[in-house]
């Protein structure tokens, strides 16, 4: 029996993603694929526009995978300040949590494994991302 090529119209876990060219059985590509409109011939017009679009995604895709990643070079040896209250034995009210820096830097918060800061002055934070550790210096002054 011959395989034929299609280009899937929706991810097909054993298959594989959208816009994807896979080879199959004749059969199984009439008789399942393409009657259930999973799939569409590579020879059909339809095939173009879906590999045109695989095509656009994954550059998108791409191009964000660039930017996060300069963006992470970016944020070593990067310091930020946060002022908070303090009472009369310079004890702040509020600690600094992960939320706190991971919304200052404008990464997420899974990047970060840090307890919560709860004292004034300079502490080190690592920062894991794309198998690379960064250090951000956090600094806790007293607000005025």
């Amino acid at each position: 029996m011959s395989n034929i090529k299609v280009v899937l119209n929706k991810e097909i876990p054993s298959l594989g993603n959208k816009g994807d060219i896979v080879k199959v059985k004749a059969g199984y590509a009439r008789n399942y694929l393409l009657v259930k409109k999973y799939a569409v011939l590579l020879t059909s017009p339809e095939s173009k526009d879906l590999i045109a679009e695989n095509v656009s995604k994954k550059r998108k895709t791409i191009e964000k995978q660039s930017e996060k990643k300069s963006q992470i070079e970016n944020l070593e040896g990067r310091k930020i300040q946060f002022f908070v209250k303090v009472n009369k034995k310079n004890i702040p009210f509020k600690a600094i949590k992960e939320k706190d820096i991971a919304k200052e830097l404008k990464i997420s918060e899974s990047m970060l494994k840090v307890e919560p800061l709860k004292t004034l002055g300079t502490h080190i934070v690592n920062i894991k991302a794309d198998k690379k550790e960064l250090k951000v210096v956090v600094e806790i002054l007293p607000e005025k």
